[in-house]
């Protein structure tokens, strides 16, 4: 299944093997920006290899229906990414739950498109994937992220200690979830 939809000012879609080097492109762009909220990168993820070996994977994940990443464009500038949205370890049976993750390029921040590719993510994929609980764990300092997700309606569940290591070091995560009303 191929995801794409327009919003007032973005186009958000699924890529394929060919948008590698835009892919690419917005991880070499972003390195200390996202390096600071992400898990440590394996030595060849910046290689244009690497990108496609997960866009490959990706695609197979969204087809077998276990996770869904989505990248944001501006609607007039289709050749750059902007940022991104993801639905990953989705659950089914009686779960039906994701969790999210999201990521703006940082020469496009305070523009308001994570909050708008996001719930527009959120509306569209949550139906259409019969997602129940979408849940969000951020960094105690990514004040912005804090923001919005409360913003989009997640509600503070706790703290995820020792969660994930990030920059070599475990480190705790805040717990949101989102409830849906996708049946």
């Amino acid at each position: 299944m191929r995801f794409e939809f327009l919003t007032p000012r973005l186009l958000i879609r699924m890529p394929d093997i060919s948008d590698a080097q835009m892919v690419l492109n917005f991880y070499n762009n972003n390195i200390t920006h996202f390096g600071q909220y992400e898990t440590d990168k394996p030595a060849d993820f910046y290689t244009i290899e690497f990108q496609k070996k997960v866009l490959e994977y990706e695609e197979k994940e969204a087809t077998l229906g276990r996770g869904i990443r989505l990248y944001i464009f501006e609607k007039d500038v289709p050749d750059r990414i902007v940022g991104s949205v993801s639905f990953s370890h989705i659950l089914r049976g009686s779960f039906n739950n994701a969790s999210l993750g999201y990521k703006i390029d940082k020469a496009f921040l305070r523009r308001g498109y994570a909050f708008e590719a996001v719930h527009a993510a959120l509306n569209k994929i949550c139906p259409l994937c019969r997602l129940h609980r979408i849940e969000a764990y951020i960094k105690e300092d990514n004040a912005a992220s804090i923001h919005l997700i409360e913003k989009l309606g997640f509600m503070y569940e706790g703290v995820a200690h020792d969660y994930v290591k990030i920059q070599g070091k475990y480190c705790d995560l805040l717990r949101y979830a989102y409830i849906s009303n996708a049946k």
